[in-house]
């Protein structure tokens, strides 16, 4: 049986409802006693003792004989119809009666409530026989670029060249950022050491005003970085003997000349050469980075030409580190595709790791299969093959005002998803007081969906690491990083999805669990992560199966798009695909008519069908927003 809690009024009336629900049951004298009881009680589900021997028991010659007696009938008569109910007085006998207390206590109908409440939200998501899969993902490097303020131009226009440039290589993900892009209000010197620390790579543009910009020298050259952590190139002629001493470090020009003394097309090429500087510093520092890790580069070093690995083209993490990253417990390979319910699974069930954070691009399935982790754990709970009760909230319902609220609260946060939670009529809304009380008393799987749709909106550092500080008080063998748990606190864990790209590096993740005091959580046993795949071939093959009319073949309905410029991998984004769902007479038609059919038809049609849906929700004519969309998409 599970653990019984006490129940407030309303908790008890629900009861005494399903009690009297059975003819066998509500026929007795104590089923009338027991609504004399529930009537009595306050809100919060206490009554005096003295006051229920008074109105229950006038003329009994030992009336707590005869509650006792009528206590144990409602347990045993409860018990036969599989729920669990109890009168509860408290121990302190040598007390006078008006200053004790009586009280019910049970398990079952809050429980159902909340579970039957899930499943109602989680509908809009139907079962599938397309399960998403995850790996971890291409490593993503960013790059802190350092440059005095009068040299903005001639370094906004290098780093722009430069990332595209960058971006042309497969093996990593790039992205840029100047070391003093900082939030109003926040201390500039802390985030300056953020943004330099959170970087994979810091790079120096040099310039005279580069050496005599006080900030650059006292945030940046007073930090302590060495190559391969930090790359240097002229940008503007300077004295070279300015330079601080930085070890083995040299200045990267192109025939000898900066940036600013080239002609335009030769700038291109020094973004162009410079790109490949950078490239070949992130594999070296890659390579000294996962020798470190395992313990294994002086090994690695006897046994191997040092410039071998050093100048390797591409660097495949060890399978160790591919573990460390993932914070799973078992054997993960690179680029091998698992299910990610299996991995959400062997989390849940396998390990101690508190938090899950299920990453993915916009249209990967992230809300998809949370929420069919959510259902599959709801039978898993009612099956008894589970302890843990889901929680589900999804945060694009968030009222983002409560966050305006001075001191708000996890159940602020929590009240503030409700109150936008859609019910049917005839149901009372779920309260946060039931979701506190299941929160205390069970053991919970608490799901925020879509954290960023808030974090990226709230515009505060301080109000976002509010959010984030309340949200993780929900577990706090996380938050507090409780290792012995006493035994009657229920077990709590937390799975969090975002977009992958809210996270620029694997340090970066690690930064975010660690803020607000929380320096000790460690990415190999607090959290784990994993990024959802684009669907491949087969699985296309198994959605379109489902979901095409009988009169279409799913074989042929691929080959098109395989023949169409760009299609099959559009295809591979299961948003997007049930996009292409919609449209896809259209497309034949246009097939069957021997047009030219580019990705820019197929955009426009499924921009054109998607405004059309929410043809009521619109307050800006469809033909403006289209002229928008094309204007942003040629910028």
């Amino acid at each position: 049986m599970n653990k019984l809690i006490q129940l407030n009024k309303r908790d008890a009336k629900e009861t005494l409802e399903k009690y009297l629900s059975y003819p066998k049951l509500a026929k007795s004298i104590n089923a009338r006693r027991l609504e004399i009881i529930v009537d009595l009680l306050d809100e919060k589900g206490h009554v005096s003792l003295k006051t229920v021997i008074d109105e229950v028991f006038p003329d009994a010659s030992n009336p707590l004989n005869a509650l006792t007696k009528m206590a144990d009938d409602i347990e045993a008569k409860a018990d036969t119809k599989n729920f669990q109910l109890k009168i509860v007085r408290d121990n302190f006998r040598k007390k006078p009666l008006e200053e004790r207390s009586l009280w019910l206590e049970g398990n079952d109908l809050k429980t159902e409530r909340v579970l039957k409440e899930q499943e109602k939200s989680l509908e809009s998501q139907p079962d599938s026989v397309i399960q998403n899969h995850a790996t971890s993902h291409r490593p993503s490097i960013q790059i802190c670029v350092c440059f005095a303020e009068k040299d903005a131009r001639h370094a906004e226009s290098l780093t722009e060249v430069l990332t595209n440039n960058l971006n042309l290589i497969k093996t990593y993900r790039f992205s840029t950022k100047k070391f003093n892009d900082v939030l109003s209000g926040d201390s500039i010197q802390q985030e300056i050491q953020h943004n330099l620390q959170e970087s994979d790579l810091i790079l120096l543009l040099e310039s005279a005003s580069l050496y005599n910009d006080k900030q650059i020298k006292n945030e940046v050259l007073a930090t302590s970085i060495t190559p391969p952590g930090v790359c240097i190139a002229a940008i503007d002629p300077f004295d070279k003997e300015m330079r601080p001493v930085l070890e083995n470090s040299a200045s990267f020009t192109l025939d000898g000349k900066s940036y600013s003394e080239l002609k335009p097309v030769s700038q291109t090429k020094f973004a162009q050469q410079l790109a490949k500087v950078i490239v070949k510093k992130i594999e070296k520092k890659q390579v000294i980075e996962a020798f470190t890790k395992e313990q294994k580069h002086e090994q690695h070093l006897k046994q191997l030409d040092k410039q071998l690995i050093l100048e390797r083209a591409y660097y495949e993490p060890s399978e160790a580190t591919i573990e460390k990253l993932a914070g799973l417990k078992h054997d993960t390979h690179s680029g091998k595709r698992e299910k990610a319910l299996d991995l959400l699974h062997n989390w849940l069930e396998e390990t101690e790791i508190p938090v899950f954070a299920l990453l993915g691009q916009y249209g990967m399935g992230k809300t998809f299969t949370s929420k069919v982790f959510a259902k599959a754990q709801i039978q898993q709970y009612k099956e008894k093959k589970s302890s843990y009760i889901p929680l589900h909230f999804d945060l694009r319902d968030f009222e983002h005002r409560i966050l305006q609220k001075p001191g708000f609260d996890i159940w602020d946060i929590i009240q503030a998803v409700l109150n936008r939670r859609k019910t049917a009529e005839e149901d009372e809304p779920l309260q946060v007081a039931d979701i506190k009380e299941i929160w205390r008393n069970f053991p919970t799987i608490i799901i925020f969906d879509g954290l960023d749709e808030v974090i990226t909106h709230i515009g505060d550092a301080k109000i976002e690491a509010m959010f984030l500080g309340e949200i993780f008080k929900l577990i706090p063998n996380f938050q507090n990083k409780i290792k012995k748990k006493k035994e009657d606190s229920p077990k709590r864990k937390m799975l969090l999805t975002c977009r992958t790209d809210y996270f620029k590096t694997v340090a970066e993740q690690t930064s975010f669990f660690q803020r607000q005091n929380r320096e000790h959580i460690s990415p190999d046993e607090d959290f784990a992560c994993c990024v959802l795949l684009p669907f491949n071939t087969e699985q296309v093959y198994s959605y379109l199966t489902e979901v095409l009319p009988k009169d279409k073949s799913a074989d042929k309905t691929i080959q098109m798009f395989q023949e169409i410029h760009n299609l099959e991998e559009l295809s591979a984004r299961p948003v997007l695909l049930d996009f292409l769902v919609e449209i896809i007479d259209e497309i034949e038609s246009l097939v069957m008519d021997q047009k030219m059919i580019t990705t820019a038809t197929v955009y426009e049609r499924m921009i054109h069908k998607s405004f059309e849906r929410d043809k009521e929700k619109h307050e800006i004519p469809i033909e403006i927003k289209q002229t928008v969309l094309e204007d942003i998409a040629a910028f």
